[in-house]
């Protein structure tokens, strides 16, 4: 099946390969097919899913939706409230909870005033809602959080049988759990004994009664179930075809684009996405072929992996926090935020959302009482004191721990390490928020008028359908963006290479540090899976600059 747009509404629907339509064109997006099923957004903006034969699976009434290819099941929302559904659009746990998981073994995972619990396919609790957050669980225990501390928890007592690790995961196998404490790997039993040691730099889950663990001697091996030894894994590229070659010369470019644009992302990654996309690159490869080079791509990945930091990555899951329901998009690029080392007197930014976990990192660690709040009220902006509160989350997509910040104002940018002051901000009523290339934009400030102006090269053109109503998009490259003003050099500040299905939007003009000229704050996301903000401050301008760039935050929430 394929889709087709009208031209006069710039809506889509499905046609067959002779072009004959199956469905009217009445939908703003299609997501990827995903075992016959896509999620599509209706232009009712409600959200749903349908077959290839367009019949509706999930009817469009939902401001959310997420699905789940294993299980076949649905999250769906209405006014921040979410629920479990099957592919025949059965309930299976009804919308009432702020936060709820897939099915798995019968249990879900759900959230109260913030708090996380365990529900059963019968909607009964069995877990009351008293946790930090909950990870994941098999059929007889459940991964949880408190006091940023891992504990391994039996699910129908709801006791507590091992406690204080950095991270624990379920494996395959049912008694056993890959457990981190002090840097060091292993496993514990269902009654939270250590059954294989602590010994390990690294380690992965077991799958078919085997994991790949890296020795306090930098050696790869394979263990069994009972920690013994099974054998050496080598990478003898010498012994592979030309196939198995270029699918490894494939693997290894691929790993390093992902590390590349990522940072330092450490082992647990192996068991979401790195795996994910490893297997998907070993689909190609003939039968004969895959035994051995699924082995020798996955020790490559590991030494990757283990290379880049030798502390672990608390995979947790985290709250979604995507409340306009799933974005479909045709296009995909993968890219993560690198933590970052805080300098002496550097000024540091972050907005109300959820961040990552990268081992004990996490960018939220930073943020205090003292940092400055510019915030919104009736129309006029403010820098206030910070008054927020954080909390623990996961998410299902990705499989990392987050920490949330919940600003208790209306809130445009957290700002530490800064010298400002209080009160009232002068600001500048933002007409135009994206400056395609060869456009400007002009705003007057105290008895200056300064012009921002821009250039780069379009690639393409479209309509589009937002909140807002019809826009139309530009894809761009090379695209710069510059300031200047009357008798003045003008200044490039500004520069991104390419976008994917994003662009750059001015958010905010004002005297943030009351310097009498304005600052700036932009959204330039690079890549629709993330949020990234920039910080422009003219107090911190040197020479013939007009403002500096001095902070800014990147968020991800790809999977």
């Amino acid at each position: 099946m394929f889709l087709y747009q009208d031209d006069k509404t710039g809506l889509y629907g499905l046609q067959d390969e002779n072009q004959k339509k199956i469905t009217p064109a009445q939908y703003l997006d299609f997501g990827t097919s995903q075992n016959g099923i896509c999620l599509v957004q209706h232009s009712n903006k409600k959200f749903g899913a349908m077959d290839l034969l367009g019949n509706a699976i999930i009817p469009f009434e939902y401001d959310y939706i997420m699905n789940d290819d294993d299980s076949n099941q649905f999250i769906v929302g209405i006014d921040e409230k979410y629920g479990v559904m099957n592919r025949e659009g059965k309930t299976l746990l009804p919308m009432q909870y702020e936060y709820i998981s897939f099915l798995n073994h019968g249990y879900a995972a759900f959230s109260v005033d913030r708090k996380f619990g365990i529900v059963n396919e019968n909607n009964q609790i069995i877990v009351p809602a008293s946790y930090q957050g909950i990870y994941t669980n098999n059929s007889t225990h459940f991964i949880a959080m408190d006091d940023n501390n891992y504990k391994l928890v039996n699910i129908k007592i709801n006791k507590t049988v091992a406690n204080g690790y950095d991270y624990i995961s379920t494996t395959d196998e049912p008694n056993l759990f890959l457990a981190l404490k002090d840097g060091k790997y292993g496993y514990l039993d269902g009654t939270g004994k250590i059954v294989i040691p602590l010994i390990y730099n690294n380690a992965t889950t077991f799958r078919d009664g085997e994991a790949y663990v890296i020795t306090t001697q930098d050696e790869a091996i394979i263990i069994n179930t009972k920690g013994e030894k099974v054998k050496s894994v080598l990478a003898p590229q010498d012994e592979l075809n030309d196939e198995e070659k270029e699918a490894l010369r494939n693997i290894e470019k691929s790993l390093k684009r992902f590390y590349g644009s990522r940072g330092k992302r450490q082992s647990q990654t192996i068991n979401c996405n790195l795996e994910k996309m490893v297997l998907i690159n070993i689909s190609t490869l003939t039968k004969e072929s895959k035994p051995m080079i699924k082995k020798i791509i996955f020790i490559l990945t590991m030494i990757l992996v283990f290379s880049c930091n030798d502390k672990a990555d608390k995979s947790e899951k985290q709250l979604t926090d995507n409340k306009k329901g799933k974005k479909l998009h045709k296009k995909s690029t993968e890219t993560t935020p690198e933590v970052s080392v805080k300098k002496e007197n550097q000024i540091e930014i972050l907005i109300p959302k959820k961040y990552r976990d990268f081992g004990n990192e996490n960018e939220v660690n930073s943020l205090t009482k003292a940092w400055f709040d510019l915030y919104e009220s009736k129309g006029k902006y403010y820098l206030g004191n910070a008054d927020y509160d954080i909390a623990r989350g996961f998410s299902e997509c990705s499989g990392d721990s987050t920490k949330i910040i919940h600003s208790k104002n209306n809130s445009v940018l957290l700002i530490g390490g800064a010298q400002l002051k209080l009160g009232e901000v002068n600001t500048v009523a933002i007409k135009k928020n994206k400056i395609w290339p060869n456009e400007k934009l002009k705003f007057q400030f105290g008895s200056e008028e300064y012009t921002l102006h821009a250039e780069g090269t379009v690639l393409s053109s479209e309509k589009v359908y937002t909140d807002n109503g019809e826009e139309i998009y530009q894809n761009v490259k090379n695209y710069k963006l510059h300031i200047s003003k009357p008798n003045s050099v003008e200044q490039l500040f500004l520069e991104e290479e390419s976008f994917n299905d994003t662009f750059v939007e001015l958010l905010f003009i004002g005297d943030i540090d009351k310097d009498g000229k304005p600052d700036f704050i932009f959204g330039a996301n690079r890549d629709y899976e993330e949020e990234r903000v920039i910080l422009y401050l003219s107090s911190q301008a040197k020479g013939k600059q007009m403002i500096k760039k001095v902070s800014e935050i990147t968020i991800q929430f790809d999977c």
